[in-house]
């Protein structure tokens, strides 16, 4: 997915609708009959995918002494 283009200029808040709707999908991809494995391990990876990110910059915005001088 490197054409998307990185996620590191984001802001957190974005991030966290990024988070909601990847959410939404898995929902979706849970309650479809009949089950597709395929589409829920995308959508649940997805989910972690920009938890990480929001984890990601909170750490290194907060916690990494490098970045904070």
């Amino acid at each position: 997915h490197d054409h998307k283009g990185g996620w590191d200029g984001c802001v957190p808040s974005w991030l966290l609708r990024r988070l909601r709707a990847e959410t939404n999908e898995l929902a979706r991809a849970l309650a479809r009959r009949p089950i597709v494995p395929d589409q829920i391990i995308h959508e649940a990876a997805d989910v972690a995918n920009f938890a990480m990110f929001i984890a990601a910059k909170i750490h290194r915005k907060y916690l990494d002494p490098q970045e904070r001088g």
